[in-house]
């Protein structure tokens, strides 16, 4: 299993602060057994052995069964169920962790058959399955999605044979889905989290955001993911912000011989 990433905001995370002491510690846990995809198994039981092997005579399967409903209460965990068995992801694992494998050990939820309807694992367990912004059909890409027919049974209709070829039009609607700098744009905790890495508080993260947006304004270029450039300006800001040397502070490429030369002593010279 691959090491999963831990950041220092967890400390003032309004998120993780709302949970109780056991809530927190079985989101940890959770973290590290998750799949490359932020998915698992959402069985009591299979949790239970798994987050906790060596403390099963001191937590119970409602233990863990109340603490997963309090992570999907404050929207850290998405249930879902795919062919009568519940599955769990993390709600924000894409923002956090970094995807090695290719594909997820566990059912996409996007296209189980069952997504909507209530979890059936326990009465603690049914609520409504939410789905944040952050989590968008374009999260994964394209080698990674499910395949065709899986996403037609789905839907009820006949799976085609061949993947069908995609419209020209269709090509083109992508390249065009960029927008202009916004008015302003808000700093989200994945922008200040790639503040923090390179050292900036929150005001210079906000000083940046507004240097970049005023920057690709006067250019008049668009994207398609302003959070996403704001974190690549953020990490290349240590490079740029570095003092460049005055014309009048460089050397000549004769003034280190000379200085040299100055420096030797005099010696008399005879005239013949």
């Amino acid at each position: 299993m691959p090491n999963r990433i831990l950041y220092e905001k967890v400390c003032v995370s309004e998120t993780l602060a709302m949970l109780s002491g056991d809530e927190e510690r079985f989101f940890y846990r959770l973290l590290v057994q998750c799949d490359d995809y932020g998915r698992f198994d959402a069985r009591p039981l299979v949790l239970r052995a798994r987050c906790f092997a060596l403390q099963l005579d001191s937590v119970s399967d409602a233990d863990v069964q109340a603490w997963l409903s309090a992570l999907e209460r404050v929207g850290l965990v998405l249930l879902y169920s795919h062919e009568g068995r519940p599955y769990l992801e993390i709600a924000t694992w894409a923002t956090y962790q970094q995807t090695r494998a290719k594909r997820s050990k566990y059912p996409d939820p996007r296209v189980s058959a069952s997504i909507c309807k209530q979890m059936q694992a326990d009465a603690d367990i049914g609520a409504r399955i939410r789905y944040p912004e952050s989590l968008s059909e374009n999260r994964y890409p394209e080698s990674d999605s499910p395949r065709a027919d899986v996403t037609a049974e789905a839907s009820g209709a006949d799976a085609p044979s061949t993947p069908r070829a995609e419209e020209p039009s269709q090509k083109r609607s992508r390249k065009q889905s960029t927008t202009p700098p916004p008015e302003s744009l808000e700093p989200n905790d994945a922008d200040y989290a790639a503040g923090a890495e390179v050292g900036l508080t929150r005001e210079q993260v906000a000083l940046k955001t507004t240097a970049m947006l005023d920057f690709f304004r006067a250019k008049g270029e668009a994207r398609s993911d302003w959070h996403a450039t704001l974190r690549t300006w953020i990490r290349n800001a240590p490079k740029f912000d570095q003092p460049r040397a005055s014309p009048s502070a460089r050397a000549s490429p004769a003034a280190p011989v000379a200085a040299a030369v100055s420096t030797l002593p005099a010696r008399n010279v005879r005239t013949y």
